[in-house]
This record gives structure tokens, C-alpha cells and sequence, in this order.
């Protein structure tokens, strides 16, 4: 009876631990230390479904269609120094379309403290990176357009003072963008006007 119940609980702690693992909605294998995969997750076995099983194949050829490992490979570096190590890898799916993945690996260690293997965890972060680059892109358009701009633009604080000024603006009143950046309004508008100016 004692064998039996020590049977189940770990039997019960395993099922436990699986569904935890597969619970997670992120790429994660544990490999040992010459990449082969152990184990993966059920969101990494639905998204490498065409490579099933992926138990016993190389991390590399699974998930990067490779050869040899990937450049950067976390967990080399990891194998190498037993520290966590992290890493942005760009990837093909199977579609042909790019995705960006962080990628994190993990020594596995024995009781004894001795790595006997990784765990790897990726993360898409395609959505992320590409709404950087593209926001990146739009700063950029609008740079552009705020100095090329043939009339005068300037942004302005809270405070009324000159934040940005485009050239057009500095040749208007004949000061540098260093010596009106920090002005403010007030001491650029004809006295008779700053009444009006003071509504907006």
C-alpha cells in the first residue's frame, strides 16, 4: 500500500507539472546538453506539428530548420557558463513570414548543482517589434516634415516655451534652434499681440 501511494502522488505531482508546462502559451523544451529535445510543451508541439514528435531531434533542426545551431544560441551560452542567457532571434514560420522571438535559456541542474541540460523558452514578440519599427518610421516621416517644412513650426510646453523649432522658424526671427529652444512665446510675440495670443 506504502509503494502504491508513493506511486500515485508521483504520478499526480507529474500530471501536475505537465499541465503546467503545457498551460504556458510560449515555445518551452528541455533539451539536454547536445540540444536534442526532451520534452515540449503542448503550444510548442502544436506550432512544429509538421515535425512531430519533436522529442529526440535537434532543437536547431525543429525550430530553426537548421543544420547546426543558431547564431546566438542562448543555450550555448548558457551550457558554457550555467547563467541565464537571452537572446533576439529572427525566425521564418511556416508560412515564409518572419517572426521575432526573444528567447531565454536555463540551466537544468542535478541535486548535485550540475547542469544535465536547458530549458528554453521563447516568446513572439514579432507584434512588438514590428509596432517599434513601425512607430520608429512615423517619427522619422515627421521629423522629416518638421524641418523641411517651408513655414515656420515650433512645439510648446505647458509653460508656453519653446520645446522644438524647425529652421524655417529660426530664419523667421534670426536666432539659432539652440537659442530658441527654452524661449518663450511671449518674448517672440509683438507686444500688441500677445493679448490675442494669450486666448489660444
Amino acid at each position: 500500500d506504502r509503494v502504491d501511494a508513493r506511486t500515485r502522488e508521483l504520478a499526480e505531482r507529474e500530471r501536475f507539472l505537465q499541465n503546467v508546462f503545457d498551460a504556458i502559451h510560449d515555445e518551452l523544451c528541455v533539451l539536454d546538453l547536445d540540444h536534442n529535445i526532451l520534452r515540449a510543451n503542448a503550444w510548442s508541439r502544436e506550432l512544429y506539428a509538421e515535425a512531430a514528435p519533436l522529442e529526440g531531434k535537434k532543437c536547431y533542426t525543429v525550430l530553426a530548420h537548421r543544420d547546426s545551431p543558431c547564431p546566438k544560441c542562448p543555450a550555448i551560452r548558457t551550457t558554457e557558463t550555467g547563467q541565464v542567457q537571452r537572446s533576439l532571434l529572427s525566425r521564418d514560420d511556416a508560412n515564409g513570414a518572419l517572426r521575432w522571438l526573444d528567447v531565454a535559456a536555463f540551466a537544468l541542474l542535478s541535486e548535485a548543482g550540475e547542469a544535465i541540460g536547458i530549458i528554453v523558452h521563447a516568446k513572439d514578440v514579432t507584434g512588438e517589434k514590428n509596432a517599434i519599427q513601425a512607430l520608429r518610421e512615423s517619427e522619422s516621416l515627421f521629423r522629416l516634415a518638421f524641418e523641411k517644412a517651408n513655414s515656420g513650426v515650433c512645439m510648446v510646453g505647458l509653460d508656453g516655451r519653446l520645446l522644438r523649432v524647425n529652421g524655417a522658424l529660426c530664419c523667421m526671427f534670426g536666432y539659432s534652434s539652440k537659442e530658441m529652444e527654452g524661449m518663450c512665446v511671449d518674448e517672440l510675440t509683438h507686444p500688441e499681440d500677445r493679448e490675442v495670443s494669450a486666448e489660444f
